[in-house]
């Protein structure tokens, strides 16, 4: 039987109402939730605001159709709505996080709550006892999720609502004074405290379930980390210097030091709500092992921190590292990681042992050539003595006796291939010093030489009947060693010869290019192949 046009208004004011309320729930995010403190204080700011923005509303539609504002019909418009959003909407975003599984408790809260819901508001009961199940929800939020306790809520505030508008509760009995909108202002404000009071309960529980995840979680990762681990993790608590917890240790270390078990929180098998009895390492004197001497010395530590190296069964070797965290309460964390070194050190020994035989044979090698040098010494010493000789009686011949000229130019030929002896000596004497000669060079007539050279193989030409020749030209001066030059012409030629047929020409020519001096040996032989 309402007016059409204030129907009309009453629907634009709930429209505003649900358009504010959207727009505070998902203000910076995709979709509204209930997890957290700051998602409560998010819902109820909305619903404040969202019935305070529909009262406004049906303010204006209540102006336009009656020309008068009921200021306590709007009083209970902002009461009734507020609660409706706040109990309502819950049932909707509320955290859906899964509880443990369904027992007796679950039961018997549900059919306690409901018990007590029907006995404070029955029709004809008055007591005041509107709060008399409020400890029935708050046990919900510890069973249930915020969803199920939204829920929880939902069905208490239909029940309350529908027993007090058939005259049961104590809110029926607000007066003595014939004005309903007291009543239900009363009842409103009621399921507001319920509201607020519960959802505060059940949050704070679904944020203590979504820690107690997020731990369990982090705990299972860091302990698949150290079972996992490719090193040998050991994690103590030193309650005495007599007594060590091993708190937590991978299969590694258990196979790496046997004295270590092998635990996993989880494989304990504790009851719930009880600790569960860890393992001790064995401190008797008698049975001492490397792990308990390392944690002696780390007490000692100024930095609480020690690193060594200790043997294990088998015969491995394997480096320790620990550290100790004292926790201010007389006892000390200690964290041992176990590192397998054996392949490592066998391959540095090996290393050793080669590194060893390594300078053994730079040692022979030495040996060796103090020996070729000595032999080269040795042997240059006595070629000395025979090489001044022969320049000697050839130096005698020539001057204290009666010679022809061709007889003369052959002495000379003598004379300068003794003199090349002689030097080659010499350079076998430096090379068996262990000096590192060096020739020294010179301004020479490379014509001059090569002249000297024809005319030395000249006779081993004619033995091979070939004719050997130096080519027309005048003096070419170079800067080179004259020794050296003469060597490498002198091999240059007598290849040559020897692989040339009979009846073959060997020509020997000095030029010079520009900058360049060209000294070329040219045969008529069986030659070089282009490559």
């Amino acid at each position: 039987h309402r007016d059409p046009l204030l129907s009309v208004g009453h629907g634009v004011a709930s429209a505003v109402e649900t358009a504010v309320v959207i727009l505070v729930l998902m203000r910076g995010r995709r979709t509204p939730a209930l997890v957290t403190m700051n998602d409560l204080l998010r819902l109820l700011v909305g619903a404040c605001l969202g019935a305070l923005a529909g009262s406004a509303s049906a303010s204006v539609g209540f102006l336009v159709v009656t020309g008068e504002v009921p200021v306590r019909a709007l009083l209970t418009i902002v009461t009734s709505h507020a609660s409706a959003i706040l109990i309502i909407v819950p049932v909707v975003i509320g955290g859906n996080h899964p509880a443990a599984r369904r027992g007796p408790r679950h039961v018997a809260q549900m059919v306690l709550l409901l018990a007590v819901v029907l006995f404070v508001f029955w029709p004809g009961v008055h007591l005041p006892l509107a709060y008399l199940p409020m400890p029935l929800l708050v046990w919900a939020t510890f069973l249930f999720s915020t969803r199920h306790v939204a829920v929880q809520l939902l069905l208490v505030a239909g029940t309350v609502t529908t027993l007090t508008s058939l005259g049961g509760g104590p809110f029926a009995t607000a007066g003595h004074i014939p004005d309903p909108g007291v009543e239900l202002a009363v009842m409103q404000v009621f399921l507001l405290t319920y509201g607020v009071s519960i959802l505060a309960f059940a949050v704070t529980q679904e944020e203590r379930r979504h820690l107690r995840d997020h731990l369990a979680e982090r705990e299972q990762i860091l302990q698949g980390g150290i079972v996992d681990a490719q090193f040998g993790m050991i994690i103590m608590n030193e309650v005495s210097p007599d007594q060590i917890q091993v708190l937590q240790s991978n299969r590694l270390a258990a196979r790496l030091l046997p004295e270590v078990p092998f635990v996993r929180r989880e494989l304990l098998n504790e009851p719930d709500g009880e600790e569960p009895e860890l393992p001790l390492l064995q401190l008797d004197t008698a049975g001492r092992s490397a792990l308990i001497d390392a944690i002696d010395s780390v007490r000692m530590s100024p930095r609480g921190e020690v690193s060594a190296e200790l043997d294990a069964a088998g015969g491995r070797r394997l480096e320790l590292h620990l550290t100790r965290a004292p926790r201010g309460n007389g006892e000390a964390l200690l964290t041992a990681q176990l590192i397998d070194v054996t392949q490592q050190r066998r391959a540095d020994a090996a290393t050793l042992r080669a590194l060893e035989d390594e300078r053994a044979a730079a040692e022979h090698l030495r040996d060796l050539n103090q020996q070729k040098d000595d032999f080269v010494s040795t042997v240059s010493h006595e070629l000395r003595t025979p090489v001044t000789s022969i320049l000697g009686f050839v130096e005698l011949l020539v001057d204290e006796t009666d010679i022809t000229e061709e007889q003369r130019r052959h002495l000379e030929v003598v004379e300068r291939n003794a003199l090349r002896l002689r030097n080659l000596v010499e350079d076998l004497l430096t090379v068996g010093a262990g000096a590192q000669g060096r020739a020294v060079a010179s301004p020479t007539d490379l014509r001059a030489l090569a002249a000297d050279v024809v005319e030395e193989l000249t006779p081993s030409a004619r033995r091979r009947d070939v004719t050997l020749q130096l080519l027309a030209g005048g003096p070419v001066r170079a800067l080179v060693a004259p020794n050296d030059i003469s060597r490498v012409v002198t091999n240059l030629v007598t290849n040559a010869i020897k692989f040339t047929p009979a009846g073959g020409l060997v020509a020997v020519q000095v030029a010079q290019r520009a900058d360049d001096v060209v000294l070329t040996v040219t045969d008529t032989g069986v030659g070089i192949k282009r490559e």
